[in-house]
């Protein structure tokens, strides 16, 4: 009855959504097994010459268990950079494998190589002119307007790079020089709107979002590579005497999501925890308290809940 008053309540298909939870319960009810069909993959396309070097040295070097949440992270990051910037993924990743073992179903892999690539991919301009100028990304605006195929959908994308944004992608010295010019502000203090749709706008974000061979060399670059080496170093640490902890320590990268003031939020969740981190690390409970203290730090951005945590935990 719970289930069904939802149902209704939401509004949504009612008739049919209860239908198909009726069915459900009936057979649940009679102890039918599930009708399960095998679907068979239809991409049988294998992967580029410029992959399969990935590939074959992920199947010597990492466990078989590992292997789809790496293949995944090698997907985004060669989409995200290139080639070498994949090696660098397994070179990294490969220091938390021979940690690793069976006995723990390989989860410290696993995690790992899933945060690490989201923390190898960081967003810059680079990347959000990439995105915003992909054809994929003007089709599924078609298909959600539902426009027929003699109709014109006009694209207006808003944007607001702050200052740091444009010295992140800047090569390191001129970036920490610009950094200093503060009076810049005045020309980045608003968002603009650019119409992708119209050649001007559309050339400007795709001249950016080609630029993937400066990142290597920028100012973001070198900040990104010593907050991922510091992070790494954390987690290396913590495996030799809490394993649980390390996996949640792996985590963490969970916190940090877009650029700009989103951005500076989750670094600075982040930097709160790991000071309550340096207390509990040697509780029994370690593990379990960073779990609560990461859920709390997603409840909101200001870190109101995570501060109610933390005086819960210390007290």
């Amino acid at each position: 009855d719970i289930f069904e008053r939802t149902i209704t309540n939401s509004n949504r298909a009612v008739p049919a959504n209860l239908r198909g939870f009726a069915l459900g319960y009936d057979n649940a009810q009679a102890g039918k097994p599930a009708n399960v069909t095998s679907i068979k993959a239809t991409n049988t396309k294998p992967p580029s010459a410029s992959i399969e070097p990935l590939l074959t040295r992920m199947k010597a070097d990492f466990p078989h268990h590992a292997h789809y949440m790496i293949t995944e992270g090698l997907k985004k990051i060669v989409d995200y950079q290139d080639i070498r910037y994949a090696d660098l993924y397994l070179d990294r990743l490969a220091d938390f494998s021979t940690l690793d073992s069976s006995k723990k179903d390989w989860r410290l892999t696993k995690d790992m190589a899933r945060y690490l690539a989201l923390a190898m991919s960081y967003d810059d301009i680079i990347r959000v002119a990439d995105l915003k100028t992909r054809s994929s990304r003007f089709a599924n605006f078609r298909s959600e307007v539902k426009a027929h195929t003699d109709q014109i959908v006009h694209v207006s994308e808003y944007i607001h790079p702050r200052l740091e944004e444009i010295c992140d992608i800047l090569p390191v010295r001129l970036g920490r020089t610009v950094q200093k010019m503060t009076f810049l502000n005045i020309f980045f203090g608003k968002g603009r709107r650019v119409s992708t749709t119209k050649l001007r706008g559309f050339l400007l974000l795709n001249f950016l979002g080609k630029r993937k061979a400066m990142r290597p060399k920028s100012l973001r670059y070198q900040i990104e590579t010593t907050r991922i080496n510091t992070w790494m170093d954390t987690v290396k640490s913590a495996t030799n005497h809490n394993y649980d902890l390390a996996c949640e320590l792996a985590g963490l990268q969970r916190l940090i999501k877009g650029y700009g003031d989103t951005y500076q939020n989750g670094l600075t969740n982040i930097d709160t925890i790991m000071a309550s981190y340096l207390v509990i690390k040697q509780h029994n409970n370690a593990a379990k308290c960073l779990n609560l203290l990461k859920i709390a730090a997603l409840q909101d951005e200001e870190g109101v809940e995570l501060s109610k945590v933390i005086q819960g935990i210390t007290s």
